[in-house]
């Protein structure tokens, strides 16, 4: 009956020991998945800078749209369709004579129409310049890339078009390297305009069925000193 007391007094020192343990572990652990940022940025909500810069991005995404409907019903690509979805279902074929005869139709009639297309249905917009990174992660650069990956997944899906936007500011020190080369890259073309002082990186996921894994499409959009909405 003597050693009792101690031993309880042993269990319970054993249990808080244990604990403790468990408290430290359970924070190391929830540190991996936690990272604490010790300082963020962002846009005030409802500025001109963000206000003006998110109705230029969906007016530039309207034009995007009409392009995707225009890639799937517009008469300039009825017989890229047609020979499309012949091969498609075609039974006779495996899928490694569909690659051969759909490389096939590509070089003949994909091809050629996008090296004639004229005017660029970008122009003007942040994706004059474009960048596309495909559901398996590889990217394309360029316009005629970019056109070519877009009608493949226009022909591989009953719907596309986009789901969210990404902008990230990069701020251009006057007179820095970085500045003088946008304003190389991004002349005046009005008289009295604006210089660039600012590059908007933005990023569209396209959401497009069946498929579940996205699609991204990219470009740059300069910023002059009379904001986005600036004519």
């Amino acid at each position: 009956m003597k050693n009792g007391r101690p031993m309880r007094l042993g269990t319970v020192g054993l249990l808080s020991a244990a604990a403790a343990i468990l408290l430290v572990s359970s924070l190391l652990v929830s540190q991996d998945y936690e990272k604490i940022c010790p300082i963020s940025f962002g846009l005030f909500p409802g500025t001109k800078l963000e206000t003006s810069c998110a109705a230029r991005i969906e007016k530039d995404n309207v034009k995007l749209s009409t392009f995707l409907s225009e890639l799937r019903t517009g008469e300039g690509l009825a017989s890229y369709r047609r020979e499309y979805g012949n091969i498609m279902a075609d039974r006779r074929l495996n899928s490694e004579a569909k690659t051969d005869l759909l490389v096939k139709i590509k070089q003949a009639i994909l091809d050629p129409w996008i090296k004639h297309l004229t005017p660029n249905p970008f122009l003007g917009t942040y994706l004059e310049y474009p960048k596309l990174t495909t559901e398996t992660g590889v990217t394309v650069e360029g316009l005629e890339l970019v056109v070519a990956e877009l009608v493949r997944i226009v022909m591989n899906s009953t719907y596309v078009d986009a789901q969210s936007v990404h902008v990230a500011l990069e701020y251009l020190p006057f007179k820095s390297n970085e500045y003088d080369a946008a304003q190389l890259k991004y002349p005046a073309t009005k008289r009295g305009e604006e210089p660039v002082d600012m590059i908007a990186h933005i990023k569209t996921v396209l959401a497009y069925a069946p498929k579940d894994a996205p699609v991204t499409i990219e470009g740059l959009l300069p910023h002059r000193t009379i904001c986005f909405d600036r004519e």
